[in-house]
């Protein structure tokens, strides 16, 4: 950045120079050839860049000393810090120049001076440098150069409101040939501008259309804003934001046919349409998704199980209550979820379980404070990791656990063990005291962080889903284990990646200790003699960690005998959730309503009645949500050994 400073102060020198100047040719020849240059400059088409590069060469080496030639080295290095960009050449080509007098060539100076500022990450400092030349440049080439480097420089300087006034410039100064070009680098720039921004944008140009006021911005700019606003609508399948759009006493934008069409049959569904239809729960789960399809099985049994909904695939609620369940597949992408809650709060939903993983949860949770619509989720959101205390909105819940707690617990397990005596003919080896660790996706990036922690026992996790590469050996790497030394084992994924690593530890006669999740805790296979087997537990999960006389554990035992599964740690949160949102719908009557008060009214008795239910819980000793409303839980250790 050797750069900066001195051409910062040679452009402020150079704007005391004096009356600005026109840039002349001393030479006719010079002046002829130098035509091409600058014709070739106003057309701006790519495709010609990597030849009026090559003439503006040939230029300033034939006439080294023309009056023109300042001005053909500020266009070559402009030229060079457009596609194919080559910065460093620019950079040189820049600083080997004198600032010019005041005039278009030291315009498209201080320009240029921007433009690499931008580039080295200080968009505020060339930002302040453009400012004074806004209104002045005549050039249509040099003034559409300007605004475009405004645009991003307020972009990058977190500036979104300016830099859409800075787009709408851009658009009015742009040349007949230049509109399309403009158009499409606006659209491109305002992937980077927040909805927030061009919502508020909108708003203002419908409120001063409506008023018959101008408000100062063209007809482009207000469809290519309505336009980013219809993509994200579109892509997060938020109807809402696509009824909005489309509010015909609103002055809705003209919208490409293509991005109506799709906003059209999205503003037709149901997805967010208010209503309360009884007493009905939203389940909205990955059922497609290659990933997470087991688990969000276990949750909907557990789901089922705790609304007394006989049959899977009834959907009819039990006439003794009459909760009614209502489900959407989300197919495991986050940026699914929105639609998916839309579309259940839509049939009437006035609580929604969702949520497998830490990404759902954070969009879930953003949705509800929003929508006011009661939200349980089922995974801990990835914020509260960096931020545990963070405040949350009164309508989102969460069951979900930390595998910060979990790994406190079998860390200190994992740590205490000792090797046993070597086998019978072979030498004791220098043993690790690092832990392989075996993950699910959804656990997987929590390790991680735990490995790089200082003094942290964990190895970066392998994935349980790591594919078999030869018929009939294990899918982990034993003999690099064995090699190491490694006589402790966690698994944070589910059971069978847990049996998986017992058959193939088992084979090799391996001793030590093998720690558990609570995912992984319901493992019905053990490992051989030599391992020391030790899991998480919480409530009633495993199922053996509490006295078989506890209710809990005869309801579990009651849907084992029923389904003949045994449930599975999402099992248990489904169950919890439902339990949960079942005694807080109790209070509402059976009818439907869709009385904008009245849906407000019993949401809100829904919400105190989810902070106010108690009821046994297979996932955790406490009854109910705390004053954060998490469910609370006290992790402990089992030995299944024993």
């Amino acid at each position: 950045m050797a750069f900066a400073c001195p051409l910062l102060i040679a452009c402020h020198r150079g704007e005391a120079l004096g009356r600005p100047t026109a840039s002349l040719s001393d030479t006719t020849g010079a002046s002829r050839d130098f035509e091409r240059i600058r014709v070739a400059w106003g057309r701006n088409d790519p495709a010609e860049r990597p030849e009026l590069r090559r003439e503006i060469e040939a230029f300033c080496a034939a006439h080294p000393n023309d009056g023109v030639t300042p001005l053909a080295r500020i266009y070559w290095a402009l030229s060079l810090m457009d596609p194919p960009a080559d910065w460093p050449q620019a950079e040189r080509r820049l600083g080997d120049l004198s600032p010019p007098r005041p005039g278009s060539a030291h315009d498209l100076y201080i320009v240029a001076v921007a433009k690499l500022r931008r580039f080295h990450h200080h968009p505020d400092a060339a930002f302040e440098l453009l400012r004074p030349l806004v209104g002045t440049i005549v050039d249509v080439r040099g003034r559409a150069l300007l605004q475009e480097e405004l645009t991003f420089d307020a972009l990058e300087a977190r500036e979104p409101y300016e830099a859409i006034a800075y787009m709408d410039a851009w658009l009015r100064g742009a040349s007949e040939e230049d509109r399309q070009a403009s158009e499409a680098k606006v659209a491109v720039a305002l992937g980077a501008v927040p909805e927030a921004a061009l919502r508020g944008s909108l708003q203002a140009m419908r409120t001063s259309a409506k008023a018959g006021q101008s408000h100062g911005y063209g007809i482009a700019i207000e469809r290519l804003v309505g336009e980013r606003l219809g993509q994200i609508a579109v892509e997060r399948g938020d109807a809402s934001l696509a009824r909005w759009l489309l509010d015909p006493d609103a002055e809705a934008p003209s919208l490409g046919e293509e991005v109506a069409v799709a906003l059209g049959q999205l503003a037709t569904s149901r997805r967010g349409i208010g209503s309360v239809a009884g007493r009905t729960v939203g389940l909205v789960l990955p059922t497609t998704s290659t990933d997470l399809r087991d688990e969000a099985a276990d949750v909907l049994r557990g789901v089922l199980w705790a609304l007394e909904i006989g049959g899977e695939a009834s959907g009819q609620a039990s006439p003794a209550q009459a909760v009614r369940l209502v489900t959407r597949d989300d197919g495991g992408d986050p940026g699914r979820v929105r639609a998916g809650l839309e579309e259940v709060a839509g049939e009437g939903a006035s609580v929604i379980i969702t949520a497998l993983d830490g990404d759902a949860s954070e969009q879930a949770l953003e949705w509800a404070a929003s929508s006011t619509l009661n939200v349980i989720v089922l995974a801990t959101p990835r914020s509260l990791k960096t931020r545990p205390d963070a405040p949350r909105a009164a309508s989102g819940f969460s069951v979900g656990e930390s595998w910060s707690a979990e790994l406190r617990v079998l860390a200190a397990a994992l740590a205490v063990h000792e090797a046993g005596t070597p086998r019978p003919g072979t030498t004791r080896r220098t043993l690790t005291d690092r832990v392989a660790t075996l993950a699910d996706s959804e656990a997987a990036s929590s390790l991680v962080e735990a490995a790089a922690t200082p003094g942290a026992p964990w190895e970066s996790p392998l994935s349980c889903d790591t594919a078999l590469k030869t018929a009939g050996e294990s899918r982990f790497p034993l003999a690099a284990w064995e090699h190491a030394g490694v006589q402790r084992w966690l698994v944070a994924g589910s059971t069978a990646c847990a049996e998986d690593l017992f058959r193939g530890i088992g084979r090799s006669s391996r001793r030590g200790v093998i720690g558990l999740t609570l995912e992984a805790s319901e493992v019905v296979a053990r490992p051989v003699a030599g391992l020391r087997l030790v899991t998480a537990a919480a409530g009633v999960v495993p199922l053996g960690s509490s006295p078989p006389e506890d209710p809990r554990a005869v309801d579990v035992r009651a849907l084992v005998a029923r389904t003949g599964a045994r449930p599975a740690w999402w099992t248990a949160l489904g169950r919890d959730a439902a339990v949960l949102a079942r005694m807080a719908l109790s209070s509402l009557p059976l009818d439907s309503t869709s009385d904008v008060d009245e849906i407000a009214r019993r949401r809100a008795v829904v919400r105190q009645a989810l902070v106010d239910a108690r009821a046994p819980l297979w996932t955790s000793d406490h009854e109910g949500f705390d004053a954060t409303r998490n469910l609370p839980r006290s992790i402990r250790l089992v030995d299944l050994n024993h």
